[in-house]
């Protein structure tokens, strides 16, 4: 069951952004090709399935992250790895549930009303989501002898550096074109509003940040049929037993 979580994870994450889009270049609430994601979920009524949708898949990314985390442990506990990979492994999962507070962060609150805690979510979810994939990009090397496929591993490498290079201009750029913006809305960002190209590119940043990452997350997928997950286990313990008194008249 725990190999399909990725790719659950995967067709969320692209029919949450299909359906906002749509429905928000229907509307006209997005008036070119490339707008940031979050413009596609900036007003109702995309707005409302674009937050409850990306809090979901915040949960689901956690989820996932949480059982990477158990299964490179178990590893580790197996192979008997020193110390510092299991700090390792520790700060990685941090890392990577930060990030998905980033995510639930960008869902909740849109950039039309408190744009710089909507900022401050998106750098956290796509910053942090980079980190999160170098670390274990370096975990799955370091484990490549017991476990792993090595062109996996290379991919997962040059997923990771993308993002990275991505974020950083992401970052750059949106901050850039919003020193120069002169227009009206962010939203409807028009050429002659000043820092548009910046702006272009900016956006295609963020789209690939969060194509490579969660394809990354979909490469779980071979790890993740390897591992069985049982039910867990209730423990019940009893109060101690009071002598029930009985009255009669």
């Amino acid at each position: 069951m725990l190999k399909h979580l990725p790719v659950f994870l995967f067709c969320a994450v692209h029919l949450t952004l299909a359906v906002t889009f749509s429905i928000a270049l229907h509307l006209k609430h997005v008036t070119y090709f490339l707008p940031y994601i979050s413009d596609s979920g900036a007003f109702p009524p995309e707005s409302c399935i674009f937050g409850q949708m990306l809090n979901f898949v915040a949960a689901l990314i956690c989820v996932t992250m949480y059982v990477r985390y158990l299964q490179i442990r178990e590893i580790f506990n197996k192979h008997d790895f020193s110390c510092g990979y299991y700090r390792l492994n520790k700060i990685a999962f941090c890392i990577g549930t930060t990030a998905c507070l980033g995510c639930s962060i960008v869902a909740n609150f849109q950039e039309t009303t408190m744009l710089l805690v909507h900022w401050i979510g998106a750098i956290m979810l796509f910053t942090l989501g980079a980190v999160y994939q170098c670390l274990q990009s370096i975990i799955y090397f370091k484990i490549r002898v017991v476990f792993g496929n090595r062109m996996l591993n290379m991919i997962r490498a040059i997923l990771a550096a993308i993002s990275t290079g991505s974020v950083v201009s992401f970052v750059i750029f949106g901050l850039i074109a919003g020193s120069q913006f002169k227009g009206n809305d962010v939203t409807k960002w028009k050429e002659d509003d000043g820092g548009f190209n910046f702006h272009i590119i900016s956006t295609t940043s963020e789209w690939i940040c969060a194509g490579c990452t969660m394809t990354y997350l979909l490469c779980f997928v071979w790890d993740f049929r390897r591992i069985t997950l049982n039910e867990p286990e209730i423990f019940v313990h009893d109060d101690v037993a009071v002598p029930l008194k009985i009255y009669r008249k």
